[in-house]
């Protein structure tokens, strides 16, 4: 709403520049502001369009249709069109005849759009379309440095705009810095993960990898996915993986920073252990972390991370995790899922679990973790307790899928390292796993066959046979 007083405050916020977001159909200036600015730039020139819009705020809004209101709606609608048209946001409470409205939307759309439009707008496309106030004022001030004049019956207003065109952050030359561009995406899209918006955010990377080419689509769509992944926004990444499947891995993953953000257990910050690696992994520079263990100097973030996180992982849950850590040379699908686990983040843990290369041993893995944070007295016990039971079945139901037992049995011995899936199931003491049909049909086979395991079972890690677990109360 607001009356005529509120139009000069919404011209100092246009001069900023800031952006506008107008409720189209709440009356006053704000009706008048959109009525005005809806009017289409499209093969119309600015007398034409001016003339239209006095026309019917005379008709519909007299109080700003006067000389004086006249200036200042010309003002905004040429700030407006320097920056192609992305400073003013038209939001309407109902189905209206305005075009360039955000009808359909809700505010928080609107909002989020008004400013993340702004910070993309390209100087290079402000002065694409008709001449901008800044062209102007340099090809009238070619010939004798004068101030240009008007040919638009409102001399006054259009001085002020090409002053402020000259003295605008926003339309300086300094804004064809390249760095400066990409911050002010780089700001959108961290906007957008953290308002959840995935739809908006993909719009944004589109415009990166349409106008900035496609290593700065990646590097974008990196920082955004490192983003939601610190702020456990499972609806943004499940979208960035999606649109990334063939054109971006998770090498550029920083899971160290991962860990040392805050979890929704608090199981990471209550580990003395864990939390000294990470004050000297994040805070020592560079050369000084070649002396965690002894290894070569870390190159990049996963590098430390096998060097200080998964030796932790490993004396505190199971070896295999730092054996799987030391075995990969960026991050994995099972290593994100793990962190998820530890921060008892249950949705993000199944989004990166149905990614997984070796889906069945990451379960167990993970149903093992959760058991060994219940004995470790971590908060939320019983949900964590649930969501252990829940892993193994994930696990069995694996297994049941198999078309055929030959099937059934090739999952169970697959090895990934020293150990077989049956092998680690065996170490963990999985007894509703190990009570599943297909486990046991290997078992019996073991027994009456007097093998110790051989080729795939989990005797043959042990060099004797694998004791017979007794079937789950249910």
């Amino acid at each position: 709403n607001g009356g005529p007083g509120t139009m000069e405050t919404v011209l100092e916020a246009a001069r900023a520049p800031s952006p506008i977001v107008v409720v189209a159909d709440s009356g006053g200036a704000a009706s008048a502001i959109s009525r005005y600015c809806s009017i289409s730039r499209d093969s119309v020139s600015r007398d034409a369009r001016h003339g239209e819009a006095m026309a019917g705020l005379a008709k519909d809004f007299p109080a700003y249709a006067n000389d004086r209101m006249a200036d200042k709606l010309l003002e905004l609608s040429q700030l407006n069109d320097d920056c192609g048209g992305k400073l003013v946001t038209l939001f309407r409470l109902k189905q209206g005849d305005f075009s360039g409205s955000a009808a359909g939307c809700d505010m928080s759309t609107s909002l989020l759009e008004a400013i993340t439009k702004l910070w993309l707008s390209s100087p290079a496309d402000d002065l694409s379309a008709e001449p901008s106030l800044l062209r102007r004022a340099t090809e009238a001030r070619s010939s004798d440095g004068s101030e240009p004049s008007s040919s638009r019956g409102h001399t006054h207003s259009l001085g002020n705009s090409l002053g402020n065109s000259r003295n605008n952050s926003w339309t300086s030359m300094d804004q064809f810095n390249p760095n400066r561009m990409r911050s002010r995406r780089k700001r959108a899209i961290l906007l957008a993960v953290r308002w959840d918006r995935p739809d908006i955010l993909e719009r944004i990377l589109q415009q990166q990898r349409e106008t900035a080419g496609e290593s700065c689509w990646s590097e974008a769509h990196t920082a955004a996915l490192q983003f939601a992944l610190s702020l456990h926004k499972p609806g943004v990444i499940k979208h960035l993986l999606e649109a990334s499947q063939q054109t971006i891995s998770l090498k550029d993953v920083n899971l160290l920073d991962l860990y040392g953000n805050v979890d929704g257990l608090g199981y990471l910050a209550s580990q003395p252990a864990l939390q000294k690696v990470l004050v000297s992994s994040l805070t020592a520079p560079p050369p000084a972390r070649a002396s965690i263990q002894g290894k070569k100097a870390c190159s990049r973030p996963h590098d430390t991370y096998k060097d200080s996180i998964a030796p932790w992982l490993g004396s505190t849950f199971a070896i295999e995790l730092q054996r799987d850590a030391d075995l990969s040379s960026e991050p994995t699908y099972a290593q994100l899922f793990y962190w998820a686990v530890l921060s008892g983040d249950w949705a993000m843990a199944r989004l990166f679990w149905s990614r997984c290369s070796d889906p069945t041993r990451t379960a167990l893995v993970g149903s093992h973790i959760c058991r060994r944070m219940v004995a470790h007295g971590v908060s939320q016990a019983s949900l964590v307790r649930e969501h252990a039971t829940k892993l193994e079945e994930m696990a069995i139901g694996i297994i049941d899928a198999a078309e055929t037992p030959a099937e059934a049995a090739a999952v169970l011995a697959h090895k990934d390292g020293k150990m077989s899936v049956l092998d680690l199931a065996l170490k963990f003491e999985m007894k509703r796993f190990l009570t599943n049909p297909n486990c046991r049909a290997i078992m019996d086979k073991w027994w009456s066959s007097g093998d110790s395991g051989g080729g795939g079972g989990g005797g043959g890690a042990q060099g004797k046979r694998p004791q017979q677990p007794q079937q789950p109360q249910p």
